[in-house]
């Protein structure tokens, strides 16, 4: 990914064996930031439902953008030869990926109730449940959509 532009430079660096090496530093200080969780929940078992919880949230957004993108790709590339096609045409395929958005939705709205073993630690830990979530989730959006500015005028300038 890196190597396609969508990195800064530095991030380019590999070691003897092509790993990339400020890659893996980078993503072993986000883990490190992501452990500190268990500092601000009372136990280990919140701050790990909180870190899946996390977890959840973040693969349904994943889920909204494949299912939003099955149905764009049906409308703009409808001759493309695929390896499974939902039947149904057009209105088979927004009522799957509708169905399946909607859940998504749901389920997302859902998550972000704490659970009743965060919840019967009290209210302040209910706010870093809820606090961390949202935060967490606006900056594991936002640093992609980052890296795709910085690729789009990386682009331009070429």
């Amino acid at each position: 990914v890196a190597e396609e532009g969508y990195f800064p430079q530095s991030w380019r660096k590999v070691n003897k064996a092509g790993v990339p090496v400020n890659i893996l530093l980078i993503q072993a200080s986000c883990s490190c930031v992501l452990s500190l969780s268990i500092l601000i929940m009372p136990t280990v078992s919140s701050a790990f439902m909180l870190m899946s919880a996390l977890a959840a949230q973040l693969y349904l957004i994943m889920y909204l953008l494949m299912f939003s993108a099955a149905i764009r790709l049906r409308y703009t590339k409808p001759d493309v030869k695929r390896g499974y096609t939902i039947p149904g045409g057009k209105v088979g395929i927004w009522i799957v990926c509708g169905i399946a958005i909607l859940t998504c939705i749901l389920v997302i709205i859902f998550g972000f109730i704490p659970p009743l073993s965060v919840r019967s630690e009290g209210i302040s830990s209910s706010l870093y449940y809820l606090l961390f979530l949202f935060v967490g989730i606006a900056l594991f959006i936002a640093i992609p959509l980052h890296f795709f500015h910085y690729s789009q005028k990386n682009q331009k300038k070429e």
